[in-house]
């Protein structure tokens, strides 16, 4: 089988990392393959000035598995998709994540790896929610701060992909959640 590399964000036309059927691209560019990184905090600034641009993101499988080839390219490992639907008693379906904040996670040189995929416009509302009173929906029930905290002070690495549209196409900005940056989203909650 021939070696196939994921190109991110360029060369890429017309195409839609959601769409349900997806091709491999070559690398026509190693620049392609350097994400960027953004700081959590000029994040949290910028989510509040930038004119947010309405991407809607419907998440299939096929989207799960470009996130993976993404991460990959990071982290270079074993991952898998730990977003799911679990039906309660009355039938009503909620979807759950790993530990609340999760949606794939995996191990990379001995690393636990864990990975949330939105858009970009939604990376702020995701920090936000972790540092929230929101329930995790796990055993016990505790809150996605809880278990995020807990997560991160045993050594995973979190990041949040958060893509967005370069013209036609598709590209990616990697976040790095550490205990600063919950830090700093909660004394910006206290400030409001």
């Amino acid at each position: 089988m021939p070696d196939v590399q994921l190109e991110i964000g360029l060369g890429m036309e017309d195409e839609d990392p959601f769409a349900s059927i997806g091709k491999p691209f070559e690398v026509s560019n190693k620049k392609a393959l350097e994400p960027t990184i953004v700081k959590s905090e000029e994040l949290l600034d910028c989510y509040l000035t930038e004119p947010k641009q309405k991407v809607k993101m419907v998440k299939d499988s096929n989207q799960f598995k470009r996130s993976m080839k993404d991460i990959n390219l990071i982290f270079p490992g074993w991952y898998w998709k730990t977003e799911h639907y679990t039906t309660l008693h009355g039938g009503m379906q909620i979807k759950r994540d790993y530990g609340g904040f999760a949606d794939i996670v995996g191990v990379s040189s001995g690393k636990h790896i864990a990975v949330q995929i939105t858009t970009l416009d939604q990376v702020g509302p995701h920090i936000r929610k972790y540092v929230s009173d929101a329930k995790s929906g796990g055993f016990g029930d505790t809150t996605i701060e809880v278990n995020l905290r807990s997560y991160l002070q045993n050594g995973g690495t979190f990041v949040i992909l958060g893509y967005y549209k370069e013209g036609a196409r598709w590209a990616h900005k990697v976040t790095y959640v550490t205990e600063e940056t919950l830090d700093a989203a909660v004394s910006r909650k206290r400030r409001k």
